[in-house]
């Protein structure tokens, strides 16, 4: 697995040469540009957005990296960190936009502060979107105040370069209460928030109420427990199941999960420098004190929580945006190949197949030809429905043209 820089970003109001730049501003090397299944991610240069725009059914390249890259990619990143204080790193995998404008998203990552969680969804958002990440080395500790200082000074950054832009704050678990507290601390600023799980009800967990205990073990002692195991780097069940398919038998759902599971075990046991006892004590306190800051600023926050594909959540919940206003037309984005199998091959599967539709045309000459042939490609087109369908053939209709003219309806 090769590595490649990331684009280390200048925090708000400061010069490249002066004390605070030195110490938050130096070189990471983290993400991989060649994923664990062979195959390339990031390396393919996108053209500039004003000589491209995302064509109906484009390949968002979402599901083409699995958890098993995830967690060979937070091997790597924690083996070649060398410490230094919290920075923000652009993934390669993301690629440069390809639409004009494109705003800016951060990444705030769990407990584990890696940054890497969105890895399933870089390629995906990298499209549409600036994609940052908050990367907190795994033997730093800054307090939560300090953290907080840090994301929110780029923020500022950031809108002071582009006042009219929105900046989405993407929050996982931990992530989620800095996401919470810097959108209450900075309520004139356009922030979109999508917060994952956000960890606000930590303090409740009764891992901590073992905490005093957990301070008496040996520092160096590894975590292999798995209840305090997720607390590091997630449960290993569910990150298996990422990479299961919802279409698979319960015979084929089982075997696809153990071969997940029998492939990441062994990159598990190589993550020594998160699954220490010192490190999820210090990961419990400093969850502790996010928590109750977010918690005491929480009403002067609205935010929607939701999962899977990212990109789908956004665009669906009529979120994306260029500008400070969103305009229904200028920032549609259209379907993309992933969002058209979900919603076609999963979602309204049985209904197909209960309807088995059959799409006829007519060409020039008079011939009635199956599929939609006769259809011209441009031009307007005129539909008429039969109402005591009862609309039934709408949803036929629509993938009918998507599937074979890449035409929205």
């Amino acid at each position: 697995m090769s590595i490649a820089p990331h684009t280390i970003l200048r925090p708000f109001g400061v010069n490249p040469g002066d004390r605070y730049h030195r110490r938050h501003a130096h070189a990471l090397r983290a993400s991989s540009v060649k994923a664990t299944n062979g195959k390339e991610y990031g390396s393919s240069k996108k053209p500039a957005a004003e000589e491209s725009c995302l064509e109906v059914l484009y390949d968002d390249g979402f599901g083409a990296v699995t958890m098993k890259d995830y967690i060979e990619a937070v091997r790597i990143m924690t083996k070649q960190d060398h410490g230094g204080p919290p920075r923000w790193f652009c993934p390669v995998e993301c690629g440069r936009p390809e639409v004009e404008k494109a705003p800016l998203l951060l990444f705030l990552s769990g407990i584990d502060g890696v940054g890497m969680e969105l890895i399933l969804h870089h390629q995906s958002l990298g499209r549409v979107f600036e994609v940052r990440c908050f990367h907190i080395p795994v033997n730093d500790r800054t307090p939560f105040e300090g953290l907080l200082r840090i994301v929110e000074e780029y923020v500022k950054y950031e809108n002071a370069l582009s006042p009219n832009r929105p900046i989405y704050i993407t929050g996982d678990s931990f992530g989620g209460c800095l996401a919470i507290s810097v959108a209450a601390r900075n309520p004139e600023t356009d922030l979109v928030l999508t917060l994952v799980n956000p960890a606000t009800s930590s303090a409740k967990a009764s891992l901590q109420a073992i905490l005093p205990f957990l301070e008496t073990v040996p520092s160096n002692l590894p975590v292999i427990h798995p209840p305090l195991l997720k607390y590091l780097i997630g449960n290993p069940i569910n990150m298996a199941m990422v990479s299961v398919q919802n279409i698979l038998s319960p015979q084929e759902t089982l075997q696809e999960l153990s071969d997940s599971l029998t492939s990441m075990l062994p990159l598990v046991s190589e993550l020594r420098a998160i699954t220490r006892m010192e490190t999820l004590v210090w990961k419990l306190k400093l969850l502790k004190s996010g928590a109750a800051y977010a918690n005491s600023r929480l009403h002067a926050v609205q935010a929607e929580e939701d999962g899977f594909n990212l990109l789908t959540v956004i665009k669906g919940a009529n979120m994306y945006r260029r500008g400070r206003q969103r305009d229904s037309v200028t920032d549609f984005l259209p379907p993309t190949i992933c969002e058209f199998k979900r919603t076609f091959s999963e979602d309204f599967r049985l209904f197909h197949q209960l309807l088995s539709p059959v799409m006829l045309s007519t060409m020039k000459n008079g011939k009635i030809v199956r599929g939609l042939a006769g259809v011209p490609d441009k031009g307007p087109v005129l539909f008429v429905g039969y109402h005591q369908l009862l609309a039934i053939e709408l949803s036929s209709l629509v993938e009918g043209f998507l599937r074979k003219k890449k035409t929205i309806v």
